[in-house]
């Protein structure tokens, strides 16, 4: 059975220590491959605008996927773009994801930046009943520089669903 690890995020751009994340993910479930699932240019735009510190520096879907297709013969490849228009849901589009590659083990990860936001994600419950469907499927938490109590806050709210965090 093939195993996968996917991940979502803006992207923009890509850089190494999203591919690091997605390489630590896939070595840790000794994976088959990884994708890069990137976020609309919807949410991306007002996401950019509205931030504390606001940018007009956003890069077309295009360019992001052509940035992740550099990677493939890391066995690393552009996923999809995140479904959803300004309000873009994980839950669905791993949802998506698992149905197009049915009969594979999928694991999803996400860095640091979103961990202190991961608790308030759209559909969360959903998202880590998706991941969960299988005793294979785990949520991995991955970090360079963790605030534990955030750890800690996440661990006790969703401990029964498995959650794993790795330190690279």
């Amino acid at each position: 059975m093939e195993k996968i690890v996917v991940t979502t995020g803006s992207y923009n751009p890509l850089t190494i220590a999203h591919v690091n994340l997605l390489k630590a993910a896939m070595r840790l479930v000794d994976a088959d491959h990884g994708y890069f699932i990137i976020t609309n240019k919807s949410y991306l735009r007002r996401k950019m605008m509205t931030s504390k510190h606001p940018s007009s520096f956003i890069l077309s879907e295009e360019v992001r996927k052509q940035c992740i297709d550099t990677l493939n013969g890391e066995n690393i490849s552009f996923g999809g773009i995140e479904l959803g228009n300004e309000s873009p849901s994980t839950e669905r589009t791993f949802r998506k994801f698992q149905k197009e590659h049915k009969g594979s083990d999928v694991y999803f990860a996400i860095g640091a930046d979103k961990l202190s936001g991961f608790p308030r994600w759209r559909d969360i419950e959903n998202l880590l009943d998706k991941i969960n469907k299988t005793d294979k499927e785990v949520v991995y938490l991955i970090n360079n520089l963790l605030n534990v109590s955030s750890f800690h806050k996440i661990w006790r709210m969703h401990r029964e669903n498995r959650v794993q965090y790795l330190n690279v």
